[in-house]
């Protein structure tokens, strides 16, 4: 195994935040996955068509789920795996814990397609829509986390969060999210905060090993988000976590309005 990864440890310059290489990848690769998800919601909406479809539609989409949680574990353990042995030489490193809000999908494509629930179901798939399209979104306004002089690690993050993309607006254009409403944010809201009460629970306990910095609200050291980072250096590092939140949650709640004025365009509900 260690002999495959150093034969995939290719090294290259460390691609430039808004450099040519950021750019042409942000706008072509985004533009790729959405293209891409565009057209599958589309087939999957005709075939659709008549009322009743309900269960045949989530199985078409368990069946893209399932690939996409497949796909992103076994990339993860890779990437793992090549940071284990490669970049931190036989040394853990607690910030590249998979707990991190974008890698959340890779858990949820794995359990979505056993869901039977109607209400958890709408739950998971308006967090997925809501928050991981966001989250993945943000990633390339500042790519800085998934860049690295390690080619595989700069690839693996890129595809990464494009795949995040895809399954984001397939469910949001397939209408598997609760997005007739505006309430129906609310009901990622749950999940999130579980979310966020996990990375923190977890960036506590691995302080004492080097730390973590899921979700970015690690309590002992400031994030390095940008905009963020400086809040937290003038006002604290809570200041920091706690406006980042918020943050997260309003830009999750400018996803679900997206899908929201979609969804009333492509169907007539009553708001």
């Amino acid at each position: 195994m260690e002999k495959f990864l150093r034969a995939t440890a290719w090294i290259a310059e460390t691609p430039r935040v808004y450099g040519a290489f950021h750019l042409w990848t942000a706008v072509f690769g985004i533009l790729a996955a959405a293209v891409s998800a565009a057209a599958v919601s589309a087939n999957l909406r005709r075939r659709c068509r008549l009322g009743g479809q309900n269960m045949y539609m989530h199985g078409l989409i368990r069946k893209i789920d399932l690939c996409a949680g497949i796909v992103l574990i076994v990339s993860e353990i890779y990437k793992q795996l090549f940071c284990y042995y490669i970049v931190n030489d036989g040394q853990y490193d607690w910030h590249l814990f998979p707990f991190q809000l974008c890698s959340l999908p890779m858990y949820l494509c794995l359990i979505l397609p056993w869901i039977r629930s109607e209400k958890l179901w709408a739950i998971l798939n308006t967090f997925m829509v809501d928050f991981n399209l966001m989250g993945a979104l943000m990633v390339f306004v500042d790519p800085s986390g998934i860049f690295s002089s390690y080619v595989t690690l700069t690839i693996h993050g890129i595809l990464w969060h494009l795949i995040i993309i895809f399954i984001g607006l397939v469910s949001g254009l397939t209408h598997q999210a609760d997005t007739k409403h505006l309430k129906g944010f609310t009901k990622g809201l749950p999940v999130f905060a579980a979310a966020c009460c996990g990375a923190l629970l977890i960036n506590i306990a691995a302080h004492p090993y080097g730390g973590a910095t899921m979700f970015y609200i690690d309590p002992y050291t400031p994030s390095v988000q940008l905009v963020f980072k400086d809040i937290a250096a003038v006002f604290g590092i809570a200041a920091g976590n706690i406006v980042y939140i918020f943050a997260m949650l309003l830009g999750g709640f400018v996803c679900h309005v997206c899908f929201w004025i979609f969804q009333r365009k492509s169907i007539n509900f009553k708001i």
